[in-house]
């Protein structure tokens, strides 16, 4: 199990550097540690001691809001699997992260909360020490709910009925899957879903049938 000596030798190599807040948010002028520089350090390390960090999200978390201008916001929460491989006999140790982002221009947000995922699993995983870094009771921020225009628009969507051809893609997926599963899909739905529960069925069917190209969206049971 040589993976945790290679983990303890990046280990004491990053142990006499901190990573500092070096990027700088322009539109509201704080500082803030990119990922850029944690692979900057990271990286060359990683290759001269043979350890691999290989990731794998395991759930996507979708949510959309708007600002106070009524622009679309989308919000994703992501958890992830980092195995860290050690090269030279191929033992593994696996750590868990969570990573959260938004974004207003709706296709980057999972990019941003992978690089946030991977971020602050290298950082607690290897103990770097980093300057500034914000403690969670160093501020209390008060979040603002959804807009009335947003909060109506999910609403209408919450009772739009299913489309006949949902209704067929549910039918014939739910045909490949295990009984038990059938039957917990089945109750979770009820007998009149919205098109958008529907959907989160159909979707979590696929996931179950494709679980190597799962969307990862997940239905609440």
């Amino acid at each position: 199990m040589k993976v945790y000596a290679c983990i303890s030798a990046v280990q004491k190599a990053l142990s006499e550097k901190g990573i500092s807040k070096d990027g700088t948010n322009t539109h509201f002028n704080y500082s803030f540690r990119g990922i850029d520089q944690i692979y900057q350090v990271i990286s060359p390390l990683l290759h001269e001691h043979g350890l691999l960090i290989l990731p794998k999200a395991t759930y996507n978390h979708v949510e959309h809001h708007t600002d106070a201008k009524d622009k679309l916001i989308t919000h994703v929460y992501l958890d992830v699997e980092y195995v860290l491989v050690c090269v030279e006999d191929g033992s593994q140790h696996t750590m868990s992260s969570v990573g959260e982002a938004m974004d207003t221009g709706g296709d980057k947000a999972s990019n941003k909360a992978l690089s946030a995922a991977y971020k602050y699993a290298v950082i607690q995983a290897f103990a770097i020490p980093v300057e500034g870094e914000d403690d969670a009771d160093s501020h209390s921020p008060q979040a603002q709910g959804a807009s009335q225009k947003y909060q109506e628009k999910k609403e209408a969507e919450a009772k739009t009925p299913p489309s006949k051809a949902q209704w067929a893609d549910y039918k014939k997926l739910k045909l490949l899957v295990e009984s038990d599963y059938q039957a917990e899909m089945d109750q979770w739905i009820g007998d009149q879903p919205s098109d958008a529960e529907l959907q989160q069925a159909i979707d979590a069917f696929n996931s179950r049938l494709h679980p190597d190209r799962r969307t990862h969206r997940k239905a609440s049971t």
